[in-house]
C-alpha cells in the first residue's frame, strides 16, 4: 500500500478531483482527499464499487476525511464542500450507492497540461475504472475553476482540463472511450465556506452511474 503525503506546490495549479459515483436515492458517502497523495486503497475507498481483499482492512491515510452512511471518519482534510450538497445523516452500515471522492490534481499554471503528480493520481483512478466491478458504468469528467480571471477564460480552461484528464484515462490507461465524456463548468459551481479565489475550487469531478 502506498504511503500518502500532503502537498500544495507553489506555481502549480492544484485541482481537487471529485469523483461522484452512482445517482438517485440511496446510501451516500464522501471521501475528501484534497491536498493528500492518496494510496490505491484510498481511491478504492472513495470511488470503488467494492474493496479488493488487500484493502478491506486498510485504514484511510492521514488527512483523509470520510463522511456518510457507515463512514464517519473525520481526520481533517481540505476546506469547502459543494454548494447545496451535504452528506446525508443515517445509521446504517450498508455499502453506499452513491460515492463521491475528491482528489487534488496539479496542472501547469493556466494550462491543461497534466503534471506527473496528476498522472499518478489518474493512474490509480484508472485501476478502479478498469476493475471488472466497474463494468457498465458511464463516466462524466467535469472541470471547475475558481473565480479569478474572466468567466469565458475559466470556462475554456475547465473544459480543457476535464478533457486532458479524460483523454489520459482513455489513451494512456485504457479506459473505454465510449464510457467517458468531458464537460466544463468554469466558476459556476464554487464550493461553499471558502473565498471565491481559493485554489480549492479548481477541481475535476468525475460522475459515474453504475445503474446501466
Amino acid at each position: 500500500m502506498f504511503r500518502s503525503k500532503s502537498f500544495l506546490n507553489r506555481g502549480i495549479a492544484a485541482l481537487p478531483l471529485c469523483l461522484l459515483l452512482g445517482a438517485g436515492a440511496g446510501a451516500q458517502s464522501r471521501v475528501d482527499m484534497r491536498g493528500v497523495d492518496p494510496s490505491q486503497c484510498d481511491v478504492y475507498l472513495a470511488i470503488g464499487r467494492a474493496l479488493p481483499p488487500e484493502c478491506q482492512s486498510a485504514a484511510p491515510s492521514t488527512g483523509v476525511t470520510t463522511r456518510g452512511l457507515g463512514l464517519d471518519i473525520e481526520e481533517g482534510g481540505a476546506p469547502g464542500t459543494a454548494a447545496g450538497v451535504a452528506p446525508p445523516a443515517g445509521g446504517t452500515h450498508t455499502p453506499p450507492d452513491v460515492k463521491e471522492g475528491v482528489f487534488t490534481l496539479q496542472f501547469a499554471l493556466n494550462s491543461s497540461v497534466l503534471t506527473p503528480q496528476a498522472r499518478a493520481v489518474l493512474d490509480k483512478v484508472a485501476v478502479v475504472m478498469n476493475d471488472p466491478a466497474s463494468a457498465g458504468a458511464k463516466f462524466v469528467v467535469k472541470g471547475f475553476t475558481d473565480a479569478s480571471g474572466s468567466g469565458e477564460t475559466n470556462m475554456q480552461l475547465s473544459m480543457a482540463r476535464a478533457r486532458a484528464a479524460r483523454d489520459y484515462l482513455v489513451t494512456v490507461r485504457g479506459v473505454a472511450a465510449a464510457s467517458i465524456t468531458a464537460e466544463g463548468y468554469g466558476e459556476t459551481q464554487l464550493l461553499s465556506g471558502i473565498g471565491p479565489n481559493s485554489p480549492w475550487h479548481r477541481r475535476v469531478e468525475i460522475l459515474a452511474d453504475f445503474r446501466g
